[in-house]
């Protein structure tokens, strides 16, 4: 039987974007079983909460394996609009939200 949790993880099924950038402001990605799903298919879940600080951690840890394919990155954020997020990660991602 399908339940939620189900039909937010089929967003995320084969081909998976090298980055996927969702807002989620009611926190369903914080779900256990939604994390692990998302584990269970190499997709790291990152939060992006400070401009700078987020900056800092995707070029020092996820640019370099992003750039060659080799991972899978959701940005989670509680923003109502993604005017916030920086442009060159928007123009390669695929965004979601979630509700």
């Amino acid at each position: 039987m399908k339940n939620w949790r189900d039909e937010i993880l089929k967003h995320f099924s084969e081909p998976i974007p090298a980055l996927t950038i969702v807002v989620d402001s009611d926190e369903l990605l914080c779900d256990e079983r939604i994390m692990q799903g998302l584990n269970e298919k190499g997709i790291k879940l990152v939060e992006y909460q400070e401009p700078v600080a987020f900056r800092y951690i995707f070029e020092s840890v996820y640019r370099d394996a992003l750039s060659k394919a080799s991972l899978c990155l959701v940005m989670r954020t509680k923003l109502a609009t993604l005017d916030q997020i920086p442009y060159d990660l928007l123009a390669r991602s695929v965004q979601l939200r979630l509700r």
